[in-house]
């Protein structure tokens, strides 16, 4: 049987893979791939690194999205799947969603997905495929809430990238609005994100850890809210 090897900080992990199952393509953006595991179903790697498992998803998405409590004009950065999609459009009070994903050929692959049962043929869905930063320094739209589902950050780079995103963001809130960032599985990148926030964005900023099964750690979310 045809195998997957992912590499993280704690070692390799082989994931087997269902026959005919196997997507590998390389977008402009990232190498993905996407095949079927006989445990975790549908899995998605973006260079990879395990994004999501049609298995427990919904676990790290609905609690996401549960942990914004979007209402209003929302705002998604990131989120190719489709699946936060998904999820704030089921809560309801939701006026419209743009989401906002760089990577078009990734977003157009998981249209035909499952993880996000029919979320992008949603009227109340925008998607634009565009930088996230780029977004927010050319929008003049403002947010009542605003979703990062990007890549967590491991990199000295990637950390000062993400502040800057969340940064810029919060600039994008209306008062009272909420914003929720996905921090990654490190504790110590998670506690720096957070005074960064605090220093540079000047809101109040609180934590959620959750136990996503097939990241096999503990996970980190922040959320700020406007003042």
């Amino acid at each position: 049987m045809e195998t997957f090897e992912e590499v993280q900080t704690w070692g390799a992990t082989h994931y087997h893979i269902e026959k005919g199952s196997h997507i590998c393509i390389k977008t402009a953006k990232a190498q993905i791939n996407l095949f079927t595991n006989p445990y975790f179903g549908r899995m998605l790697f973006i260079d990879g690194v395990l994004q999501s498992s049609e298995k427990d998803e919904k676990l790290y998405h609905k609690t996401l999205v549960e942990y914004c409590k979007p209402t209003g004009n929302v705002l998604i950065a990131g989120g190719a799947e489709g699946a936060t999609a998904r999820e704030v459009l089921e809560g309801g009070k939701i006026s419209k969603v743009a989401m906002v994903d760089w990577d078009k050929e990734l977003v157009d692959l998981m249209r035909k997905e499952i993880f996000c049962k029919g979320a992008f043929d949603n009227p109340f869905l925008e998607v634009i495929n565009e930088d996230i930063m780029k977004y927010l320094s050319g929008s003049c739209e403002f947010y009542d809430s605003i979703i990062i589902d990007l890549l967590d950050p491991n990199t000295e780079d990637e950390i000062k990238w993400l502040s800057a995103v969340c940064v810029l963001a919060v600039t994008r809130l209306h008062r009272g609005g909420t914003l929720v960032l996905n921090a990654g599985g490190n504790y110590d990148i998670m506690v720096r994100l957070v005074h960064v926030l605090e220093e540079k964005a000047l809101c109040r900023t609180e934590y959620k850890v959750i136990f996503i099964p097939s990241f096999k750690e503990l996970w980190y979310l922040i959320r700020i809210c406007k003042l």
